[in-house]
């Protein structure tokens, strides 16, 4: 079909309950009945967006748009950064470390995180507070740069568990002889380039948020009642400090850009 299948998922799950609150109806869906697990009218939609037909032509644009168009209190129900992309489809409000990459990532989606990292592999100390807006900050930041390495080789990350042996694979297909702390530093040079020409197109703190209903509150599980928007400025600062950017914007600050070998991009942001 040609669509993403995470988007697309929330993009019709919040169709499905804007139709059960009122906010869209039949006539708004081309005559769909939207109504919570009503297979065939997924399908239906589904087509649609693939095709940009009718009302597709609208959900094709994603959640946040399509929900700016809409209005009505439709933007207090989408699951989306304010960047514009949604999220993989698990519930992140349990899962500070993935909603504060995903709103941060220079990737669109998860950077820093994703699957399940062994810390350790690194020489840092897994998480011991997982609603600790400090060590989620810190550990996110410091493990940035290994996934982006996986990605660059490439090879899916349920495959590269074992840092030490990619590297070493990585070293037997090309006679090179890069360190685990040599790959970690091609990890961070890319991400630190990729942030560079986010900021050139564009991007701004005002927009490294998530939406209301994708930073709520649990209202029920082990993460009840722990609301990530209370104190996401506060994250998105500490992680930008430990990445070695500036702290208000997010800027790579000149000596972290001279230390990747980047310095040709200081003059594009400072």
């Amino acid at each position: 079909m040609g669509v993403d299948i995470n988007e697309c998922s929330w993009v019709l799950s919040w169709v499905m309950e804007c139709f059960e609150k009122g906010i869209l109806t039949k006539r708004d869906l081309d005559g769909l009945d939207a109504s919570w697990g009503n297979v065939d009218t997924i399908i239906t939609l589904m087509n649609k967006i693939a095709d940009r037909e009718g009302i597709g032509d609208l959900l094709a644009e994603g959640v946040k748009n399509a929900s700016h168009v809409i209005g009505k209190g439709s933007e207090e129900i989408g699951v989306f950064t304010l960047k514009g992309a949604s999220p993989r489809c698990h519930d992140h409000r349990a899962r500070w470390e993935e909603l504060l990459d995903t709103c941060l990532g220079n990737t669109g989606t998860i950077e820093s995180s994703g699957g399940t990292i062994d810390v350790t592999q690194h020489g840092l100390e897994p998480l011991k507070n997982r609603f600790s807006p400090e060590e989620v900050a810190v550990l996110n930041a410091r493990v940035n740069g290994r996934r982006v390495f996986e990605d660059c080789v490439p090879i899916c990350r349920f495959c590269s568990e074992n840092f030490s042996l990619l590297v070493q694979m990585i070293n037997a297909a090309t006679g090179w002889s890069l360190s685990e702390d040599d790959a970690m530093k091609i990890g961070k040079r890319t991400v630190n380039r990729l942030r560079v020409i986010n900021l050139l197109y564009g991007v701004t703190p005002e927009i490294e948020m998530p939406s209301p209903r994708y930073g709520s509150a649990p209202v029920d599980g082990p993460a009840k009642g722990m609301r990530i928007l209370d104190v996401f400025a506060q994250m998105r600062s500490r992680y930008w400090r430990e990445m070695g950017w500036d702290e208000k914007e997010g800027k790579p600050l000149p000596e972290t850009l001279n230390y990747f070998g980047l310095a040709d991009m200081i003059p594009y942001i400072w």
